[in-house]
């Protein structure tokens, strides 16, 4: 690419889990927020922004064969690869010949401005931009959505995991298990039921998903208004566990969230 394009476009593709397709709808938001458009990965794009997994050696087999295959489609776009895989083989991923940026999973907000620099550029990065830093300490990156382009979203409330089980990367690849704040959590929740999302799942990284008590973390929605409350999950009663049915519950707001080990999460 040798020019800067009036109307810049951009194309996500997301490998993985569904704490990829949240963490890609922020990126797409940000980026529209700036002046970008997103279109379908099989057009012609000016920026293709790859969000990996690395949950096993297929996972970065498949996000390398990916990256690969777009640069060849569209080698004068801009490429820049962010997740789980360009956290953990950052080298590997920047060695791939066409690939402008690789952001690991401490910012991954910064793609959007690696994405603006490219684009003020207008020419491809002479050699790959490689924003990777270690994850210890690492803080919850501030990051929300608005849409989720199916009726059921997915609210990512923690991130990380300190069980070190000797067949996971993802510790190595995610960092420390650390929160979304719940007045942070609701105003999301607020922002996706306005946005006609009808159904909103929390997204906790491990299996102790409780609010206080014994009751399930699914089963504390948020309530939107006083004279309108939201509706989520089922229409009908499910068994405890496996849904919630149509009839609002009260969020509590003043009620911290509870992961791991019990951990208290802020």
């Amino acid at each position: 690419m040798s020019t800067t394009p009036q109307n810049p476009t951009f194309a996500i593709v997301t490998c993985g889990c569904k704490v990829n397709q949240y963490e890609s709808e922020a990126i797409a938001e940000a980026l529209e927020a700036t002046g970008w458009t997103q279109r379908p990965s099989f057009h012609a794009c000016d920026l293709y922004v790859v969000n990996t997994c690395t949950v096993t050696a297929e996972s970065d087999r498949k996000a390398r064969q990916i990256i690969r295959r777009f640069i060849g489609k569209r080698p004068d776009a801009f490429m820049v690869v962010t997740g789980c895989s360009a956290q953990a083989r950052a080298r590997d991923i920047a060695s791939i010949p066409g690939v402008d940026a690789v952001i690991g999973n401490r910012e991954k907000l910064r793609v959007v401005a690696i994405a603006q620099a490219l684009l003020a550029a207008g020419q491809k990065a002479a050699s790959p931009i490689v924003e990777v830093s270690p994850l210890e300490g690492a803080a919850f990156e501030p990051m929300s959505i608005t849409r989720f382009g199916r009726a059921r979203a997915y609210v990512k409330i923690e991130d990380g995991c300190e069980s070190r089980c000797a067949y996971c990367a993802i510790p190595a690849a995610r960092g420390p298990i650390r929160s979304k704040p719940m007045a942070d959590v609701v105003a999301e929740v607020r922002a996706l039921t306005e946005g006609g999302c009808r159904e909103e799942r929390a997204g906790l990284r491990n299996s102790a998903k409780r609010i206080q008590g014994s009751q399930p973390l699914h089963l504390r929605v948020a309530q939107l208004s006083s004279d309108k409350p939201a509706s989520y999950g089922a229409r009908k009663p499910l068994r405890r566990g496996k849904g919630i049915s149509g009839k609002a519950f009260r969020f509590a707001e003043d009620a911290p969230f509870r992961g791991h080990r019990g951990r208290r999460l802020q």
